[in-house]
């Protein structure tokens, strides 16, 4: 299990507020974010956490089941942006800047990848999916819920989609840890690389979170477009009510939503869905 009070002190060592968070850590769970959806009926304050190794019951965007064996970071945050006077119209987009925080984690550990968001918010790159994002609203309350890929599990897992599962261990350059986990499952020193990679998961959340309750999403779109394996591209969007909508992408704006340009010039404003490149 991850020690909470050690991961409290790492996001102060890494130039964070460790006041700002209430963190616990349980493992296994069937899942970090009904956690924190019941902090959020209890009333809890802004900053609960709660971290997990393995989830049982994982679920990312869209409730898509998410892969949660042992050896990822499985981290869901609760926070209250009414409490900051923010704009409700630009909750969805908090999911986007939070998908940065995720790609700056990655660069800081070293993965040696082309790291990429595919919009709304899932990281990806050459080898496959790195980490999934959720965002739901819950009784005024966002849980913000993160599944980051690290070590590679006993057995392999499948996603949803069409991307398979990639873990950043591996990938990373000059690195004396082990890659995957054992059958007796993670060791030491893969345990505090877990503690590491989540306080300053927190620490980028928590600075991602402060600069959008000020300014919006506007600060990150230049970031984001920079990051984004979309933009410039020929994609199928899948709608939520099956419908298709193929076209370039050609912007996101300041509420999140992707821009598609069809064949016929005309633009689409999309503020859910699944993409794919054609």
């Amino acid at each position: 299990m991850l020690d909470a009070e050690h991961i409290r002190g790492l996001i102060g060592h890494k130039g964070g507020d460790p006041g700002f968070f209430s963190v616990s850590s349980i493992d296994p769970t069937p899942s970090t974010n009904e956690e924190i959806k019941k902090a959020i009926r209890a009333d809890a304050g802004e900053g609960a956490v709660v971290l997990s190794t393995c989830q049982t019951a994982g679920y990312g965007r869209q409730r898509r089941a998410w892969a949660s064996p042992e050896g990822g970071l499985y981290l869901s945050c609760l926070l209250r942006p009414g409490g900051h006077a923010v704009e409700p119209s630009l909750l969805p987009s908090f999911g986007l800047a939070a998908s940065l925080a995720v790609c700056d984690l990655l660069d800081k550990m070293g993965c040696n990848d082309q790291i990429k968001v595919k919009w709304p918010n899932d990281i990806v790159g050459t080898q496959g999916k790195y980490s999934g994002i959720s965002n739901e609203l819950v009784e005024g309350a966002l849980c913000v819920g993160i599944g980051v890929n690290l070590f590679a599990p006993v057995c392999a897992q499948a996603l949803d989609g069409k991307y398979q599962a990639a873990y950043a261990v591996p990938t990373l350059q000059s690195s004396t840890l082990k890659p995957s986990i054992s059958t007796e499952g993670l060791d030491t020193e893969q345990t505090s690389f877990i503690e590491e990679a989540a306080a300053q998961l927190l620490v980028n959340l928590a600075t991602a979170y402060q600069r959008w309750c000020a300014q919006g999403f506007e600060p990150f779109r230049e970031t984001y477009m920079d990051r984004s394996s979309l933009m410039g591209r020929p994609i199928k969007l899948e709608l939520p009510d099956c419908t298709v909508l193929e076209g370039v992408a050609v912007d996101v704006d300041e509420y999140g939503f992707l821009m598609i340009r069809d064949q016929e010039g005309r633009l689409h404003q999309a503020h859910s869905g699944e993409a794919h490149l054609v």
